[in-house]
């Protein structure tokens, strides 16, 4: 939900501008509307230096990762900007080794190809009036080459090796003699040997060890980087917010304007009794740009990183989360609706539970774990465990097999419709009461129109397909048939729903005109709700094709079993890796589109817009 907010208006006294302004960023609880500040030296040099930190503080994670260990924090006894120069000089050297090695193993390549030879040699021939020179060309033409110097008294042709249908090979002849006679490359050879190459390579990978050792040394003292970026950033959001202090006097009195949550209010009031300043609380207006804060329980907390995908709502509207949750664990679940391989993501999460203690990690693993569930529960429903059907491996009587509730490709099929009927009239719903808040009771009239004619039309569709109409085991057709001329009923609730649409959409137009927009708006219902309903159809088809695939991959690990006692292992890692592509494919199709129907489907008929402008306090960070 959308916390609530008043309008904070402060007048205070140039003398006490930074005094107050500090003590403000401690009490911690004012979203203040900052300015465009000019940037300056001040500004910029603040920013550079958070930027590098934090690079710093993601170098040391990372390195903590690569170890696999994490030490103990200790606090940094001499000055933080030691430590950090200290980080940066070791950076820079690591970084430097890193660059001179990759160009010595290109080196390296290329002088291995010629063995261990003194290049000096080479150059030590010209004393003698020789010269030599490396080539290389094709097979055939390498033995023409040879051919044509034989019995040639100044150049002779001295075969080296070949390399993939070349042949690489020296002629030695007098300094007089042209290279450019062959008519063939000439090979540039190595200006170091192989063997002082690896020597300047070993010492290179000492460096960078030693560097590391000397990195290694420093991870205990990485939260101190952290206390330092806040620090930085503590001073860099202090000098934002003195540049958002308005003149509103001719330099005798200031003002700044901010927001807070209605639930502070008494505690901001006891505050700035004791401060120099008067200040102004009122409810926002309509053309107010208000923050939101959002307050979720533990359950819809974890899916607000979904949320943020999009947009989080503006302050008029309702926040979505606590109303797609649900759903979208539903559909994850249907998406992917495999027990066995449920029992493996939960599983994973679990570990995961164990190994990664990052809090900012351990909502997404909860987040994991319900997922998981899901998975678990609808891969029981739709009697899948890793392809197989859960009935032909526990027996039709056993207590699991009773669990398979849609087991049958048609119940699927219509579970799936079924949810996509709820959500998008549920998400009407939401759109009367989102009119409601933002406009008034009138502006209800005509989501709750749409509303009438949806349910109006799954009762007289319930009513036709008769009694016996069931999805899985809830027997839709018979609670149908129970209400007395329920056919005339659904006739009825779409006559006024149609109505309640032609009559009260575009409240600002003449009532004589509405029911010409009303048609147009008809016309659209008509052509997307319907295709909305039908995509749901997706959740279906993703668990349907995940349940073929495993079962495909089930037989083929059958398959190159044999007869043979081996034949064991390519069975494992078949298995391993079909099913391993299976799970991923489930998982990423799960995660999109159960985004898909809710970003585009749900949002739309919720006619949720977001453009929500996030409430962040001015506050001191640790």
């Amino acid at each position: 939900m959308v916390e609530p907010m008043v309008k904070l208006t402060l007048l205070f006294r140039p003398a006490v501008r930074e005094s107050f302004v500090s003590e403000l960023q401690k009490f911690g609880v004012v979203h203040v509307e900052q300015q465009q500040v000019e940037e300056n030296a001040e500004t910029n040099r603040l920013a550079a230096r958070i930027a590098r930190i934090g690079q710093h503080q993601t170098f040391l994670r990372s390195r903590v990762d690569e170890r696999g260990a994490t030490p103990a924090s200790v606090p940094y006894q001499g000055k933080i900007d030691d430590l950090v120069r200290k980080i940066d000089l070791l950076r820079v050297r690591i970084e430097g080794y890193e660059t001179e090695r990759a160009v010595l193993v290109r080196e390296l390549a290329t002088a291995d190809r010629w063995g261990n030879f003194d290049p000096q040699l080479i150059e030590g021939l010209s004393k003698f009036g020789l010269r030599m020179s490396v080539h290389s060309a094709t097979l055939a033409t390498a033995s023409r080459i040879a051919e044509e110097m034989t019995g040639d008294g100044t150049r002779s042709f001295v075969p080296l090796f070949e390399d993939k249908g070349t042949a690489f090979f020296a002629v030695v002849g007098s300094a007089e003699s042209e290279a450019a006679e062959l008519s063939v490359p000439e090979e540039r050879l190595p200006e170091r040997t192989a063997s002082v190459v690896r020597e300047r390579l070993e010492k290179i990978d000492e460096g960078i060890a030693e560097a590391r050792s000397e990195i290694d040394a420093l991870l205990p003292f990485r939260e101190a980087l952290s206390t330092r970026i806040a620090e930085l950033q503590n001073e860099l959001s202090f000098k934002i917010v003195v540049g958002s202090v308005h003149d509103a006097g001719e330099g005798h009195l200031y003002f700044l304007t901010g927001w807070i949550p209605s639930n502070q209010r008494g505690r901001l009031e006891e505050f700035l009794q004791s401060e120099e300043a008067a200040y102004l609380l009122e409810d926002p207006l309509p053309e107010d740009k208000v923050p939101v804060k959002l307050h979720n329980g533990a359950y819809t907390r974890l899916f607000e990183p979904i949320l943020r995908i999009f947009s989080i709502p503006n302050y008029r509207e309702l926040d979505p989360t606590p109303f797609f949750a649900p759903f979208y664990t539903i559909f994850f679940g249907l998406c992917v609706a495999d027990l066995g391989y449920g029992v493996l993501i939960l599983v994973a999460a679990l570990v995961a539970f164990v190994v990664i203690k990052r809090k900012s990690v351990r909502p997404l693993l909860y987040l994991g774990l319900i997922l998981a569930t899901s998975v678990i529960v609808f891969g029981l429903l739709l009697n899948d465990l890793f392809g197989i059907k859960i009935t032909s491996i526990a027996g039709p009587k056993s207590a699991l097999s009773h669990a398979v509730l849609f087991g049958s490709v048609n119940s699927a099929m219509m579970l799936a419709i079924t949810l996509g009927i709820i959500q998008i009239t549920f998400g009407y719903v939401l759109r009367a009461i989102n009119q409601v808040r933002a406009h008034g009771p009138a502006a209800a009239l005509k989501p709750s129109g749409i509303i009438l004619m949806l349910l109006g039309i799954v009762l007289a569709a319930l009513h036709s397909l008769g009694p016996s109409f069931t999805v899985g085991p809830i027997p839709f057709g018979a609670a149908a048939a129970a209400i007395p001329a329920a056919q005339q009923i659904g006739f009825g609730m779409i006559g006024a729903g149609l109505v309640l649409l032609l009559l009260f959409n575009s409240l600002e137009k003449k009532i004589f005109l509405r029911p010409l927009f009303g048609l147009w708006e008809l016309y659209e219902l008509a052509t997307t709700v319907p295709g909305y309903i039908l995509s749901y159809l997706r959740l279906f088809a993703l668990g349907l094709s995940g349940a073929l695939l495993g079962e495909t991959v089930i037989n083929l690990a059958v398959m190159v079993r044999g007869d043979a006692w081996w034949g064991i292992f390519p069975m494992i890692l078949v298995l391993l890796i079909g099913s391993g592509v299976n799970l991923a494919i489930g998982l990423l199709s799960a995660f999109v589109h159960s985004l898909r129907l809710t970003f585009v489907e749900f949002y739309n008929s919720v006619g949720f817009k977001g453009g929500g402008v996030e409430y962040r306090p001015f506050e001191l960070k640790s």
